[in-house]
């Protein structure tokens, strides 16, 4: 058996394009726009046979037996009720040997010290400690090869140098990474670094547009958030401890925190969809209460099922969305270089994760809503898609408020007038 990545990979049906690809043993890492067909390539890797149409196609593919893969949806992963169940279920597995299993457990459980009780559901992790515990429990089973599909998109880059290494040493093997991404700043953490692209897989370019600073500071919002008390029940952690919060002259507040600092949950306080023990969240529009809308860090959670052309005809019923709108959400959409059509009717769970973010805060965008509260935005979305989308929030905010939760410091700087640090409680901006 090879440990060995080779594959070749055609561009354009054109035989002329053939380019044979090694990936040596270590950590490769391939960066690509959203939507450019890395999950294509991910599901290739692992079937050893070409997946769908596209831009490329892949023949000759030689990969090792002993394969994981970390696709973007953390949420796919859990099969228990616990995280103690479901961390012992992934071993026993792919281990016979009961010593060699406990041996394992016991290394996991010490390495994920972040989790306080190991009876909790998995989902009550944030998304980014949900990818990290995926990340070691497929290192756990020593694979010869591990694909990271956007798998650690949700974790900060502090804790990706900080769990990686640790994750990587629980092999028994020098296990071969290919790591998909669309986050540029990943080329930092490979062995090897790559660029996919419409016409070429190559060494990256560097050449990325930059954003431009778009602050809009007119017919401002206040947030006060007093003395803010919150705990998930059976949970022993505290997410927030007397949370105090004021401003009242922002136009687009950003929220940014490390893993599991509160980021998310914070976005259910204020929508109210969860209550606080104590304290109080109080938000003001022109002296008024704003009228909220919300997009989900994992869209699938609310939308589940639905394709957008029910999720726009059921805006459409309650009011929030006017005809005269859909015409201007195709063309916004376009300027993302997505065609709206082709989506329309596809339930979102089938649609890659890029898309299904950009066409739904598009859709926001058009409501009548207000306030928008949007939780990770800019997930699977590569460094040009969000210089495009920076530009499209520059013209929303002439109309609209938001409150942007990400940890994507960058993003939120050029953003944002104003950022909060909730791990410190304090502007940062």
């Amino acid at each position: 058996m090879t440990d060995r990545v080779s594959f070749d990979i055609c561009f354009n049906n054109e035989e002329k394009t053939k380019k044979n690809i090694n990936l040596e043993s270590g950590i490769n890492v391939i960066y690509g726009e959203g939507g450019i067909g890395k999950t294509k390539l991910a599901k290739s890797l692992i079937s050893k046979t070409f997946n769908g149409l596209g831009n490329f196609k892949l023949k000759n593919i030689n990969t090792p037996k002993n394969v994981q893969i970390i696709d973007h949806n953390p949420l796919d992963y859990f099969v228990c009720e616990t995280i103690e169940e479901d961390l012992a279920f992934g071993l026993e597995c792919n281990l016979n040997n009961q010593i060699q299993l406990d041996r394992k457990f016991k290394k996991l459980k010490k390495k994920l010290n972040f989790i306080s009780n190991w009876n909790l559901h998995p989902t009550k992790l944030s998304c980014g400690e949900m990818q990290i515990m995926n990340l070691f429990s497929a290192f756990s089973i020593s694979p010869n090869l591990l694909v990271i599909n956007n798998g650690l998109l949700y974790v900060s880059n502090i804790n990706k140098t900080k769990y990686l290494k640790m994750a990587k040493g629980l092999s028994e093997v020098d296990t071969n990474v290919v790591w998909l991404t669309s986050e540029y700043s990943d080329l930092e953490f490979g062995d090897t670094a790559w660029e996919l692209s419409s016409n070429n897989l190559c060494y990256p370019n560097f050449k990325y547009p930059k954003y431009k600073k778009n602050y809009v500071t007119k017919n401002s919002f206040s947030l006060k958030i007093k003395n803010l008390k919150f705990k998930y029940s059976n949970s022993p952690k505290i997410v927030f401890n007397n949370l105090s919060f004021y401003d009242k002259e922002m136009s687009c507040l950003g929220i940014t925190g490390e893993n599991g600092s509160g980021k998310s949950t914070l976005v259910k306080l204020i929508s109210g969809i969860v209550s606080p023990a104590s304290g109080q969240i109080l938000l003001d529009l022109d002296s008024k209460k704003p009228l909220l809308g919300i997009m989900d860090q994992i869209p699938e959670n609310l939308y589940n099922g639905l394709s957008f052309f029910e999720i726009t005809e059921k805006l459409l019923y309650y009011g929030r969305l006017k005809k005269d709108n859909i015409e201007k959400i195709d063309y916004d959409l376009s300027c993302l270089g997505i065609n709206a059509e082709l989506y329309k009717h596809q339930p979102i769970e089938d649609i890659s994760s890029y898309v299904v973010k950009a066409l739904l805060a598009i859709i926001l965008f058009n409501c009548s809503f207000n306030l928008l509260l949007l939780d990770e935005p800019t997930y699977n979305f590569g460094i040009a898609q969000k210089v495009m989308y920076s530009d499209i929030l520059s013209k929303i905010k002439e109309k609209k408020h938001l409150i942007i939760f990400s940890h994507d410091f960058e993003f939120l700087k050029y953003n944002c007038d104003k950022i909060l640090n909730i791990d410190e409680s304090d502007i940062i901006k």
